[in-house]
């Protein structure tokens, strides 16, 4: 299955059990920002592109912020918080 496509490459990105799409909270542009899960409705904090890096590797960029999802604290750990 393929992921939604908003235009210009922006995509949204749905947990399989929950049915609710990565976004970042309260549509911020802030470093830092939460990124939580949400019912989809379509507004540009919950779109992402995909941009190729060195490596092979990618990041995901979101559309209303220009920021990349990242992890807190660059932690390795299980269940830690993801941010911008």
């Amino acid at each position: 299955m393929g992921l939604p496509v908003h235009g210009g490459g922006y995509h949204t990105i749905a947990c399989v059990r929950s049915g609710k799409v990565l976004y970042v909270a309260g549509s911020s542009t802030a470093d830092g920002a939460a990124v939580v899960q949400m019912t989809a409705d379509g507004r540009t904090s919950q779109q992402w592109q995909p941009r190729p890096q060195t490596g092979g590797e990618f990041v995901l960029v979101n559309r209303n912020s220009g920021k990349v999802l990242d992890v807190k604290g660059g932690s390795t750990a299980d269940g830690v918080a993801l941010i911008q």
